[in-house]
């Protein structure tokens, strides 16, 4: 007798849930804010203080960078699969795109940071230099990159 009494609670229990709910109409479930969701990729703009490229060590990469008007550092570890990373040289200006890869952002790429280039200076592409070469004018060119971009 006690099994059949529990089993009828137990349908008219669940009969309530099925069409009541466990939630009350009206009642808004919190949205998920910054901290819960899913960032996977960032990206840093700064000055390289170091790069430590040591066998045994992790390699990471230090950076200088400007947050909220205030000057952060910060260590990103970074992989031989890193894209550029002829151009992460002391005092050089570059961009660091990262990917979290089990918790932590690893740098994926390294691009120079040509934005602070002074006056009268600009960056030229192949074809430009091809096509001042073949038309024999004056110019003066000047590469300034490490001699690890290349």
């Amino acid at each position: 007798m006690p099994k059949k009494r529990f089993i009828a609670y137990l349908a008219v229990f669940s009969c309530l849930l099925i069409t009541t709910g466990c939630v009350q109409k009206g009642t808004k479930l919190p949205k998920p804010g910054p901290d819960q969701t899913q960032n996977n990729e960032k990206t840093y703009k700064g000055r390289v203080l170091a790069k430590s490229v040591q066998q045994k060590k992790q390699k990471t990469l230090t950076l200088s960078i400007r947050k909220n008007n205030k000057s952060q550092t910060i260590t990103l570890p970074f992989t031989l699969q890193t894209k550029g990373i002829g151009h992460a040289v002391k005092g050089r200006y570059i961009i660091v795109n990262t990917k979290k890869n089990d918790g932590v952002f690893t740098v994926t790429e390294i691009i120079p940071d040509f934005s602070g280039l002074m006056a009268g200076v600009q960056e030229i592409s192949i074809n430009d230099v091809q096509k001042k070469l073949y038309t024999k004018k004056n110019f003066a060119l000047i590469d300034t990159r490490s001699h690890l971009a290349f």
